[in-house]
C-alpha cells in the first residue's frame, strides 16, 4: 500500500528533527547534567546520539504515515503499538541495569522537553507549531505507555530475578575488562580529577610498584595511589596545555636496565562529567629508538657514500664536459682546419692552373716573339710592315709580362735570394711609394726597434710593398685619406699561423711582418675569401692580379698573408716574412749565369729539343741565321739517339725543361749517363718545382725563360761552358721552393 503526500507541515517537522540530531542530542545532555539524570546514564557521546536517533525514528515514521494527531484511548493495546515499540525495548533494557520506572520516566520528560524546545525554536506558524507541540506530545505520551506497559508486566520474582541474572552479566562484564586491561602490553595507569592513580594495569604495577601477578592491586586496600614522581611533569605540561592529549618521554628502570618510554596523556572521553581525569599509556620505545639511532647512523653513512659519489660524479660529470668542450674545440678548430686546407688546395690547384696556361702561352709568345724578330730584322729599314711587327712585339711582351705574374702567383718561380733588412728596403721605396699614390693620401711609415733581417729576393719584395699600397690607394679612392706602413718582429703561435691565408704548416717562431693599413671601403666576407684569386677584381679597370701575385711571391719566400677587413672600416694586410735569427735558411747557390746581349763566335752542330714544332722551327731559325748548324728533336728518346749519332759533331745542346715522355732534366740526365759533356742550355716556359734538385749534378751551363729574344738565346748559346762529366756538380738554376 502506497504512502499518501507529505503534508508541508508535516514535511517541515520532519525534515527539523532529521536534520538536528547534533542539536537534540545536546539539548538532552544539557538537561541531564543540570538535573544530575547523568549519574546514571552513559559517558560516551555516540551512546546519547544512538538514543536520539532512536527516539527520533518513532516519530518520523509517523509523520511519513500521517500528519493526523493520534489521540490517547483506554481501550489500546500499547504492547502492539509501532510507536510504543521504542518505549517498550527501552523499558528492558534500563530494567536489566537497575534503572528504576520513575528515575526513567523523569528522563524522558526532558527528552520530551528538548523536542518542544526544537519546535518552539523552528519559529512555525502558530497554527503549525500549536499541530506540531501536539503531535510530538502524543508520541512520546505513546513512548512512556509503551515503557509502562512493559514495566507493569510480570512479577516482582520474575523482575528479581531478571535483576539478577543482568547483575551477574554485568560482573562478568566488568570482569572480563578488567582482564583486557590488565592484560595490556603498555603500561596504562588512570587518574581521578586530582591526578591520583584510580587504576592501572599488570604492566603498569609491574613498572611503577614491583608487581608480580597481575590483578593483586584490584583487590588490595588502598583505593588509589599516588602519581608516579617521573610523570608529575608531563602530567602538569598537559594541564598547563589545555588540549586533548599530550606527548612526551621518560626513562625508567626495568629488569636491571634502563629503558625509554614514550607517555601519552590523554583527557577521558566522558561527556556526561562523571570521570574528569586522564588516561596514560607509556609505550617501550627502547627498541625504536635504538633502531632509530642505527637507521640515523646508517643514513649518516649512507649520506658520505652518496655525498662521496656526488663528488665524484661531479668531477666525472666535469672531466665530461671538459672533454665535450675540448672536442667541441677540436672540432671546430677541425672544421676550421678544413676551411684553411681546402683554401690551400684551391691556391694550389690554381697556381698549377696559371703554370700551366702561363707555360702554355709562354710556348706560343715565343713562336711569336722569335718569329716577328726575325722578320723585323728581314725588312728594310723605315719599313710600314716593321712599324705594324714592332706594335706585334711590345703587345706580346705585355703578354709576357702578364705570364710572369701568373708564375708569380704559383709561388714557385725563380728568387734570387739574400739577406734583406726590411725597414731598409722599405726607406729605399719611400719616393717611389709616394709617387705611385695621389697627392690626397698620405703615407705614414712607423717601423719597429729589434726587427731581424729576411731572406729574400729584393726586387720582389718591392713589389710586394707597391701592389699593397696600390690596392690602398684604391681602396681610398678619390676622397683621399691615409696609408700606414709598418714592419715589426712578431711572435707567431701555431694559432696565429693556422689563422692566415697559407700559414698551415709553417713553423712557430719569429716572423717580420709587413703590414698595409688603409681606411678604405673594406670588404666584406665573400670578397675576402676570394680576394687572392687570380683575375678576381671588384674594380672595373685591372686584372686581377696584384694580391694573387703578391700571395705567390709570400708563399715563395715561406711566408704567410693575414688579412682584416670589414665594410666600412678599412683594411689591414699583414705579410709575414721567417725571420733568419729563428728560422736560418740554408745558403743557396748563386743563380744561373745570367745571359749577356751578345752573340759570341758562332760554329758547330747544336742539338735543339723542344717538342713544340713552331718554337722549334723558329729557335732553328735564329740559330742558323748566326751560323750554327742545327740538328732537331722532337722529344727526350730522339735526342738521345741523334746525340749517338753525332756525337763526336754536337758542341752545344738545348734542352725544353717540359716535354712529354723524357722532359729536359731526365734527357740531361741520360746524356750524362751515356758520358755527354755537352755544354747544355735549359729553355723554360714556366716555374719546374723539382728541376733544381733533379739537375743537381748534371751540369746546365745557362737557363732561358720563354719568351726569349734572339740576342738572349744567342748569348746563352755563345757562353756555354762544356761540363767536365767527373768531380763537379751542377750549380741550382733558381731556389726551390722550402
Amino acid at each position: 500500500m502506497s504512502r499518501a503526500p507529505l503534508s508541508i507541515r508535516a514535511g517541515q517537522l520532519r525534515e527539523l528533527i532529521a536534520r538536528s540530531e547534533d542539536e537534540l542530542m545536546v539539548r538532552v545532555l544539557g538537561y541531564a547534567q543540570r538535573f544530575g539524570y547523568t549519574r546514571y546514564t552513559s559517558t560516551l557521546a555516540e551512546a546519547w546520539r544512538a538514543s536520539i536517533a532512536g527516539l527520533s525514528l518513532p516519530v518520523i515514521e509517523a509523520l511519513e504515515t500521517s500528519d493526523h494527531v493520534r489521540e490517547l484511548h483506554p481501550d489500546e493495546d500499547f504492547s502492539h503499538d509501532p510507536i510504543a515499540a521504542f518505549g517498550i525495548l527501552e523499558a528492558k533494557r534500563h530494567r536489566a541495569r537497575g534503572i528504576a520506572l520513575g528515575m526513567f520516566l523523569g528522563l524522558m520528560k526532558y527528552y520530551r522537553q528538548s523536542y518542544t524546545d526544537l519546535i518552539a525554536d523552528a519559529r512555525f506558524a502558530p497554527e503549525d507549531e500549536e499541530w506540531a507541540m501536539r503531535f510530538v506530545s502524543r508520541t512520546f505520551d505513546r513512548v512512556e505507555l509503551g515503557y509502562a506497559t512493559e514495566w507493569a508486566c510480570g512479577s516482582s520474582e520474575a523482575h528479581f530475578e531478571e535483576l539478577q541474572a543482568a547483575n551477574r552479566d554485568l560482573a562478568n562484564e566488568k570482569n572480563k575488562y578488567l582482564t583486557l586491561f590488565s592484560s595490556l602490553g603498555p603500561p596504562v595507569l588512570l587518574l581521578d580529577g586530582e591526578d591520583r592513580v584510580t587504576d592501572m594495569n599488570f604492566a603498569a604495577e609491574r613498572l611503577f610498584l614491583g608487581g608480580e601477578r597481575p590483578g593483586v592491586s584490584y583487590y588490595g586496600s588502598a583505593a588509589s595511589h599516588p602519581l608516579p614522581p617521573c610523570l608529575a611533569d608531563a602530567v602538569k605540561s598537559f594541564h598547563l596545555d589545555g588540549r586533548l592529549q599530550r606527548r612526551s618521554s621518560v626513562t625508567l628502570g626495568l629488569d636491571d636496565q634502563r629503558h625509554d618510554y614514550e607517555v601519552l596523556i590523554r583527557q577521558m572521553q566522558d561527556v556526561s562529567g562523571k570521570f574528569d581525569g586522564v588516561t596514560i599509556v607509556l609505550t617501550d620505545v627502547t627498541g625504536r629508538l635504538r633502531l632509530e639511532v642505527q637507521l640515523q647512523e646508517a643514513h649518516d653513512i649512507l649520506e658520505r657514500r652518496v655525498a662521496e659519489r656526488t663528488c665524484e660524479l661531479q668531477r666525472a660529470l666535469e672531466r665530461l664536459h671538459q672533454e665535450t668542450v675540448e672536442r667541441e674545440r677540436v672540432a671546430a678548430e677541425q672544421r676550421r682546419l678544413d676551411v684553411r686546407m681546402r683554401e690551400v688546395h684551391k691556391l694550389e690547384s690554381m697556381g698549377v692552373l696559371a703554370g700551366g696556361v702561363a707555360h702554355d702561352f709562354n710556348n706560343l709568345l715565343t713562336t711569336i716573339l722569335g718569329n716577328t724578330e726575325l722578320v723585323v730584322r728581314s725588312l728594310p729599314k723605315g719599313d710600314a710592315a716593321g712599324e705594324r711587327l714592332g706594335h706585334v712585339e711590345i703587345a706580346a711582351r705585355h703578354a709576357a709580362d702578364l705570364c710572369r705574374q701568373m708564375l708569380a702567383y704559383t709561388g714557385r718561380g725563380p728568387i734570387e735570394s739574400h739577406e734583406i733588412e726590411l725597414p731598409v728596403l722599405v726607406r729605399e721605396m719611400v719616393d717611389l711609394l709616394r709617387a705611385s699614390v695621389p697627392t690626397s693620401i698620405e703615407l705614414r711609415f712607423r717601423i719597429a726597434p729589434g726587427v731581424v733581417r729576411v731572406r729574400g729576393d729584393a726586387s720582389q719584395l718591392r713589389q710586394v710593398a707597391i701592389n699593397l699600397v696600390g690596392n690602398a690607394a684604391e681602396a681610398l679612392g678619390e676622397r683621399g685619406g691615409s696609408i700606414r706602413i709598418g714592419i715589426d718582429a712578431v711572435q707567431c703561435t701555431r694559432a696565429d699561423l693556422d689563422a692566415t691565408v697559407v700559414g698551415l704548416g709553417l713553423p712557430e717562431g719569429e716572423y717580420v711582418a709587413l703590414s698595409v693599413s688603409d681606411e678604405g671601403c673594406g670588404m666584406d666576407a665573400a670578397t675576402r675569401e676570394r680576394v687572392f684569386d687570380p683575375f678576381f677584381t671588384t674594380r672595373l679597370a685591372g686584372r686581377g692580379l696584384g694580391l694573387a701575385v703578391v700571395l705567390g711571391i709570400v708563399r715563395g719566400h715561406a711566408g704567410t698573408i693575414a688579412i682584416q677587413s670589414e665594410p666600412g672600416q678599412g683594411t689591414t694586410v699583414r705579410v709575414l716574412l721567417p725571420a733568419m735569427a729563428s728560422r736560418p735558411v740554408a745558403a743557396v747557390p748563386p743563380p744561373l749565369r745570367e745571359i749577356v746581349n751578345a752573340t759570341g763566335s758562332a760554329g758547330g752542330t747544336v742539338l735543339l729539343v723542344d717538342d713544340d714544332p713552331m718554337v722549334r722551327s723558329m729557335t732553328a731559325l735564329m740559330l742558323s741565321s748566326e751560323g750554327w748548324k742545327v740538328v732537331e728533336a722532337g722529344e727526350g728518346r730522339d735526342a738521345l739517339a741523334i746525340w749517338a749519332a753525332h756525337r763526336g759533331e754536337i758542341v752545344r745542346i738545348i734542352l725544353d725543361v717540359t716535354m712529354p715522355g723524357l722532359d729536359g732534366p731526365a734527357t740531361l740526365a741520360a746524356l750524362r749517363a751515356a758520358g755527354c759533356d755537352v755544354a747544355t742550355v735549359l729553355v723554360s716556359g714556366h716555374d719546374e718545382g723539382d728541376v733544381g734538385e733533379r739537375c743537381a749534378g748534371l751540369g746546365a751551363a745557362a737557363v732561358v725563360h720563354k719568351p726569349f729574344t734572339r740576342e738572349e738565346l744567342l748569348g746563352a748559346v755563345a757562353g756555354a761552358q762544356a761540363f767536365p762529366t767527373r768531380g763537379h756538380r751542377c750549380v741550382a738554376f733558381y731556389q726551390p721552393p722550402p
